[in-house]
């Protein structure tokens, strides 16, 4: 009977021992992770608004209001390959839905889903529509402007004196009431933009241009006539009306 109380008095001393180092050892890991712990903070992928089409290449960045020492990403069309930085640039070959994953290096964690759509079709546009009219105009007479641009089907006419349209057809006539260098703006099919620097002249006086009139030929003196001359010790006078002897 006192070896069984013997025995048992050990076996509780044993277990007893057992559990205070387990529980010393459980309290100086908790320290340790408790010293270390850094919180794991808000954090959110931001990306650009607006919709992303197949083959463009958009910008990924983490958001978070406290500092990041690194960060993964994970684009479902890529297989699960990881890209590090907090900032990176992806495109996505072909339409559809993707999920975007974002991990930092404190194990905070971040998803998006992602709509690709088909890339809209590329129009190759001339940069000019060719488009004539005179250099030169007059005010007041009209100067006629005309458009020989392919498939064109849409005009757009500025003539310079106004902020509106000033005609919608392929040939167009404009009448300038101030001189000056206007710039004439067409643009064709609503995307194709030119421009023609006019030099707008005053109206001409007499059938002359201003810019242009020639000097007036001097007048041929007109015969004197000898009976009208004054005799010796008389006095010639001029007026508006005439000649007056004295």
């Amino acid at each position: 009977m006192k070896n069984n109380s013997s025995f048992s008095q050990h076996i509780d001393q044993s277990v007893i021992l057992t559990m205070a180092v387990w529980a010393t050892v459980a309290s100086v890991v908790l320290a340790f992770r408790y010293k270390n712990y850094a919180p794991c903070t808000a954090i959110t992928i931001a990306v650009k608004p607006g919709p992303v089409y197949a083959g463009e290449l958009i910008q990924f960045k983490a958001v978070t209001y406290d500092q990041i020492n690194a960060a993964n990403w994970v684009f479902s069309d890529k297989n699960g390959q990881y890209q590090p930085g907090l900032i990176v640039n992806h495109t996505f070959e072909l339409p559809g839905r993707y999920e975007v994953t974002l991990t930092t290096d404190q194990g905070c964690y971040d998803a998006k889903t992602i709509y690709v759509r088909e890339a809209p079709p590329r129009i190759d546009n001339p940069s000019k529509p060719h488009f004539k009219g005179p250099q030169t105009a007059i005010v007041g007479l009209p100067a006629t402007f005309q458009d020989a641009t392919p498939n064109a089907h849409q005009w757009e006419w500025r003539f310079g004196e106004t902020n509106r349209v000033d005609a919608t057809t392929r040939k167009a006539s404009y009448v300038y009431t101030t001189p000056g260098t206007k710039k004439v703006i067409l643009i064709v099919n609503g995307i194709m933009h030119g421009e023609l620097t006019v030099l707008v002249t005053p109206r001409p006086v007499n059938g002359i241009p201003t810019s242009h009139s020639k000097p007036s030929p001097p007048k041929r003196p007109r015969k004197v006539n000898e009976e009208l001359l004054p005799r010796e010790g008389e006095y010639l006078y001029w007026n508006k009306i005439g000649i007056i002897l004295k």
